[in-house]
């Protein structure tokens, strides 16, 4: 029998310590005194957004993803279920506080999300599995280009393992997880841009651009974002960019806040549209957005 020390170092692992950029709206399902939805954030709606962005970033054939989307993280494929190959755990924050969180630039409603900090996520798996590297890649990618829970599309529940020194390294970063995930991408300044893409009915990674503008605080990057996001529905641009009432529409574009050693900046990180027929309007109210972020 193996002793525990032989049963712990049998394992690859990798241990990420993140840090929790903008607030996290997760609605879980404790209730406090008054009986009130409060936010809990728990690992399943991590492997949500993780699992999002691996069929995201992968090109071939949606049963070919399907098959190593279930060996990597668990599923079921016909009547056969699989296990993750990948375990996921997480400690508790350092700091976690309930705020409020306004999602909107014109409404003055806001709703219940989680600043958190000093929170480590730990990933795992036996030696003898095959893909843990490919598995690790794709959360980080989740981290760099994503976020978790509610409004995660407009800049909430952004989160990251360092600070950024520069624009490059944030790139470089994308571009590591990028190459280990195989995903063929070219380089413009700030963009990164997909160089295959295929005819699909899911979201595919398209591209993504760093926004050079900085801000002195996170706060003042989810106003801009809040003002993009209104500047680009008015009028005939209502639900161009993804909307919830009177048909469910994802939007493509994922804008995230990150922290750099200058400030923060927006990352806005864009996928295909899906079998969906697109609004007719989409690239005029992306080009709003994108003109109001940079300006």
């Amino acid at each position: 029998m193996k002793s525990a020390l032989q049963q712990r170092t049998a394992l690859q692992q990798v241990t990420l310590s993140l840090q929790g950029v903008t607030p996290i709206a997760i609605h879980g399902a404790m209730s406090d005194e008054r009986k009130k939805m409060v936010s809990e954030l728990r690992i399943p709606s991590l492997k949500g957004m993780i699992r999002y962005w691996y069929r995201a970033s992968q090109d071939g054939p949606i049963d070919v993803i399907r098959e190593q989307e279930v060996k990597l993280f668990g599923g079921a494929l016909g009547s056969q279920k699989q296990k993750s190959m990948l375990r996921l755990s997480m400690s508790e924050p350092e700091t976690c506080k309930k705020v409020e969180f306004r999602p909107s630039h014109s409404k003055g409603f806001t709703i219940s999300a989680l600043q958190v900090n000093g929170w480590d996520i730990h990933l795992s798996a036996k030696k003898t599995e095959k893909g843990f590297e490919e598995a690790v890649a794709t959360v980080k990618f989740a981290f760099a280009v994503g976020g978790v829970g509610q409004r995660a599309r407009r800049g909430a529940g952004s989160l990251q393992t360092e600070v950024y020194k520069d624009s490059d390294a944030y790139l470089t970063d994308v571009r590591t997880q990028l190459d280990i995930l195989g995903t063929p991408y070219s380089r413009e300044g700030g963009l990164l841009r997909a160089t295959t893409l295929v005819k699909t009915d899911r979201p595919q990674w398209r591209q993504t651009i760093l926004i050079e503008k900085t801000y002195d605080t996170a706060e003042e990057a989810l106003k801009k974002l809040r003002l993009a996001a209104h500047n680009a529905s008015e009028g005939t641009l209502h639900g161009a960019l993804g909307k919830v009432k009177g048909g469910r529409y994802a939007s493509p574009l994922h804008a995230t806040v990150k922290h750099f050693k200058d400030g923060y900046r927006v990352i806005v990180t864009e996928v295909s549209q899906t079998t969906r027929s697109p609004h007719p309007q989409f690239e005029k109210a992306k080009n709003r957005f994108m003109e109001t972020l940079m300006s």
